[in-house]
């Protein structure tokens, strides 16, 4: 899709889909949230005053013309850390609301993302029954789990991804290929971060390091289900 395009951001806690879209050329239009920290750390981050905030997703009926919609919809539901209540969990149930809106607003892609549990065995008739009401909404629609640290986080935070599109059938999804693997720590690590804004046009910022000495190896990524 080319820059100009338009999204709406559901479950939009910090602003992570957000972060990529708007560096991509996207404009939010909309942006859904209820947490109070997480709305007051968005509007700070993207400098907004709260205007574009649709609230509770359970209360919003329509939403406006839009190219993107994105949803990172509640995972305690799916995640080993809770109760693995699936759709017996109110927060399970938020699929529902989101599909509707899907429906209902008609953009050309959907992006949805969630812990790595919705795609264990343990809940595939879960996720079968996602991406069929996807499917009878008139989407193609394929799944991925991803791990942040294979695109550059310093991170280790699997996920599962999964891509919706009106027009490109499921084998023309696919997600972009990791880039190429880089040192972590030392003078090699902050040339590479040098050249490699050098080549891409973007700011290079210093790697941060732990406290202990020029040296210090970085701390091990925390893993989070």
């Amino acid at each position: 899709m080319s820059n100009g395009f338009t999204f709406i951001d559901l479950f939009a806690g910090i602003g992570g889909f957000r972060l990529a879209l708007d560096h991509l050329g996207g404009k939010c239009l909309n942006f859904s949230e209820i947490h109070s920290d997480a709305i007051n750390t968005y509007c700070t981050n993207f400098r907004e005053d709260g205007g574009l905030n649709l609230g509770d997703i359970t209360k919003v009926k329509r939403l406006p013309a839009h190219d993107i919609l994105t949803a990172g919809v509640p995972c305690q539901s799916w995640s080993i850390a809770g109760k693995n209540l699936g759709f017996d969990d109110d927060r399970g149930q938020l699929w529902n609301d989101t599909i509707y809106l899907l429906n209902q607003s008609r953009p050309k892609a959907f992006i949805f993302e969630n812990v790595k549990g919705l795609a264990d065995p343990r809940n595939q008739s879960a996720l079968a029954y996602i991406l069929a009401r996807i499917r009878q909404a008139g989407y193609f629609a394929k799944h991925f789990v991803l791990n942040s640290s294979d695109y550059g986080v310093p991170q280790d935070r699997i996920r599962c991804i999964s891509s919706v599109s009106c027009t490109n059938p499921p084998a023309q999804i696919q997600p972009a290929s990791p880039p190429q693997k880089y040192p972590e720590t030392g003078r090699c690590a902050a040339r590479w971060h040098r050249q490699t804004a050098q080549r891409t046009g973007k700011r290079y910022h210093r790697p941060v390091r732990q406290t202990g000495g020029r040296q210090a190896p970085l701390p091990q990524a925390q893993r989070h289900e």
